[in-house]
């Protein structure tokens, strides 16, 4: 059995810009990333994308994750957040920050129906969850 390659971040706001950062900077070498640590997801689900399986096995302090949503009142960019469990960012424990292009255009490009490889049927047993 091979070792995920996925290297270790810590439970910070750097920590998770540099874990996302490091997934590339086009859809497709974020896809050959993710692809490379054996990371999937469904398409259209912001807390079990395969951008969030990354970032659990990224930074293991986390107990809870999203990636990809856009806020109601935002600009449209794409964030992605984690929440600890006693290190609080803010009131409720998470740490939002914008993603970076790369991720951000994977994630457009993984919901519209790009890269099968790493997608998880949403009835699909197995899905990472």
């Amino acid at each position: 059995m091979t070792a995920d390659p996925t290297p270790i971040y810590p439970a910070t706001s750097t920590g998770l810009t540099g874990a996302l950062t490091a997934l590339g900077t086009t859809a497709d070498q974020v896809a050959d990333t993710l692809a490379a640590g054996g990371h999937a997801g469904r398409r259209g689900d912001e807390s079990c994308c395969p951008i969030v399986s990354y970032l659990r096995a990224a930074i293991p302090a986390v107990i809870d994750v999203y990636a990809g949503l856009t806020p109601p009142d935002d600009d449209g960019r794409q964030w992605a957040g984690i929440r600890l469990d006693n290190v609080t960012a803010d009131a409720t424990g998470w740490i939002d920050v914008v993603m970076p292009a790369g991720p951000a255009a994977f994630v457009i490009a993984f919901d519209g129906g790009r890269f099968d490889e790493l997608a998880h049927d949403q009835d699909d047993a197995d899905a990472q969850a």
